[in-house]
């Protein structure tokens, strides 16, 4: 059981950190600053 809670605390921590980057990008793409490579 305590493998299968932090299984969960990480999953959502790498959710966060996803979410968190994807708002960065388009964060810097709307200052116009570049898309990095990372056109879509």
């Amino acid at each position: 059981m305590l493998s299968a809670n932090f299984l969960k605390k990480e999953k959502m921590r790498f959710g966060t950190l996803t979410n968190v980057s994807l708002v960065m990008i388009c964060f810097l793409k709307k200052a116009g600053i570049g898309t990095l490579g990372i056109d879509s």
